[in-house]
């Protein structure tokens, strides 16, 4: 990744064709806070990729000497410096830098000259024959000795000055051309270091918009830490409830082999049950044809009918736990309560089932089933579907559910089931709300026995709610699915209507 400038209002960025260097923030804590104190960047700390380049030093590149004026960067645009400041800090670098080397020099030349003064040497100027006698009573013959070797220290001096100037130069340029190496070095790494990063950046970025569109597909996987999901979408309470349906229910499951797994043509299925989605819809979301969904459909909904079927079923006397709305000397016999509900339906081309399913009260063509609920919540009984046409007594008669009753059991039922009499026959009693009967007021014992048959009944409405929270429930129904098949005495609606009771009472119970 390319370099850029952390100055403030800097734009630097290292490309090509521009003749710019970018230098790292040192390291060292005392000169890195003076270089962070001169950038003046509010609530910033450099990292390993913060880059200054070299247009804040007035010599194009950070110095390592305390005194040089770039040592620390200078030129801001917070903080503009006019070109003769910056030219004064210079001339005064560079007089400091000489003043350094002329005290340097002195120092060396009064140093050969007290080694002179303690121990002459020989001659070096064409005296070597001579032997220097040194005497403090001759103060001649010492001013003869000692000027030849005055003069031979002093080119010495040069010589060896010139040689050290000569490779200081040369040290320094080799130390320059070092650093430039040194921070080309340090830039790839840092490039490499960045790619890198951001190649690994990349790569988790996949990761995560790969779990994001798997999260977007509807996948058996994908619901299986989410109880909510489960229960929106299947309707069953929590995951571990619709996985073991699914293990008891697969090997029931008799059809070839799709790309869809079997996981997924459960969840199909239990959504079609549950959201009532168009099969074309289906086929999107699980990116199989319609064909495929409507075959995986009747599959599985075969298949759960008779694992799940067994959930709807009539109980015994002696496991019926009656809840509290129901301990009182009027109902703690009641055995069921019973209502007829209806499924509107696509309206048949056929006349005669058009007219058999015609609903005088919900003016619509409709099916009906009638529905048992025990006093827990539970669904205990469900008859076959019927046209909508037919009446309440007539179902209940005909399904079977008179054959279910023990002598001393109690139905409580609406003012529809005008058949105290059949329930008679049975030596059952059914209760249902008093009338007037062309009074003008109940009798103060029926209004209070109707209240609490009120508040009894009121528990098959919301069990009926729970049924119609499965949108293919509310209907309508395709004409396809009322209709009974040549080599099936059940028909799909009916399978339906049970496998849905079965789901509601996995879930916990109303009372």
């Amino acid at each position: 990744m390319p370099a850029h400038c952390c100055a403030f209002g800097c734009k630097s960025r290292q490309t090509a064709g521009v003749n710019l260097k970018f230098f790292r923030i040192p390291k060292d804590e005392h000169l890195r806070g003076k270089w962070v104190s001169a950038i003046k960047r509010e609530d910033w700390e450099p990292n390993d990729h913060s880059r200054i380049c070299s247009k804040h030093f007035i010599s194009g590149q950070p110095s390592r000497e305390p005194t040089n004026p770039d040592y620390v960067p200078s030129i801001f645009c917070h903080r503009p410096i006019h070109e003769g400041v910056l030219q004064e800090k210079v001339q005064r670098h560079q007089r400091l830098v000489e003043r350094k080397e002329n005290k340097a020099r002195n120092e060396s030349a009064q140093a050969l000259l007290t080694l002179s003064k303690k121990e002459p040497p020989v001659c070096l100027m064409g005296t070597s024959t001579q032997t220097p006698i040194v005497s403090n009573s001759d103060a001649e013959v010492q001013t003869d000795i000692t000027l030849p070797v005055m003069t031979s220290l002093i080119i010495t001096n040069q010589y060896l000055k010139s040689v050290c100037d000569a490779n200081a130069v040369s040290i320094r340029e080799q130390k320059q051309d070092q650093e430039k190496l040194q921070d080309i070095c340090h830039e790839q790494e840092e490039e490499l270091k960045s790619l890198k990063a951001q190649l690994k950046h990349q790569e988790e970025e996949n990761k995560l918009l790969m779990e994001e569109i798997n999260k977007k597909t509807l996948s058996f996987k994908n619901i299986q830490d989410d109880d909510r999901k489960t229960k929106f979408y299947t309707g069953f309470p929590n995951f571990n409830t619709l996985n073991a349906v699914f293990k008891e229910t697969s090997p029931k499951v008799n059809r070839k082999r799709t790309k869809l797994p079997k996981e997924d043509e459960l969840l199909l299925t239990l959504v079609k049950l549950r959201r009532n989605l168009a099969m074309t819809d289906l086929a999107y979301r699980f990116n199989i044809s319609q064909s495929s969904v409507t075959n995986i459909f009747h599959a599985w909904l075969d298949a759960l009918y008779s694992t799940l079927g067994g959930l709807v079923c009539w109980p015994e006397t002696d496991v019926c736990q009656l809840p509290e709305v129901f301990q009182n000397e009027v109902f703690r016999r009641v055995k069921c309560v019973i209502d007829c509900t209806e499924i509107f339906i696509e309206r048949p081309s056929n006349l005669k089932a058009r007219a058999q399913t015609y609903s005088n009260y919900k003016r619509h063509n409709t099916i009906k089933i009638l529905v048992g609920v025990s006093p827990t919540g539970c669904v205990t009984f469900l008859s076959t579907c019927w046209g909508g046409r037919v009446s309440d007594r007539q179902i209940t008669c005909d399904s079977g559910f008179l054959d279910k009753l023990l002598p001393g059991d109690v139905v409580l039922a609406d003012r529809g089931f005008n058949m105290t009499e059949d329930f008679a026959l049975k030596g059952a009693q059914l209760i249902v709300p008093a009338y007037t009967k062309g009074k003008s007021q109940l009798p103060k014992e029926d209004v209070e026995k109707s209240r609490m048959m009120s508040r009894a009944r009121i528990h098959i409405e919301r069990v009926i709610g729970r049924l119609k929270d499965f949108e293919i429930i509310k209907g309508p129904l395709p004409i396809n699915l009322v209709k009974r098949k040549t080599d099936s005495q059940i028909t799909a609606g009916d399978k339906i209507v049970r496998v849905v009771a079965a789901i509601v009472n996995t879930n916990d119970a109303i009372l």
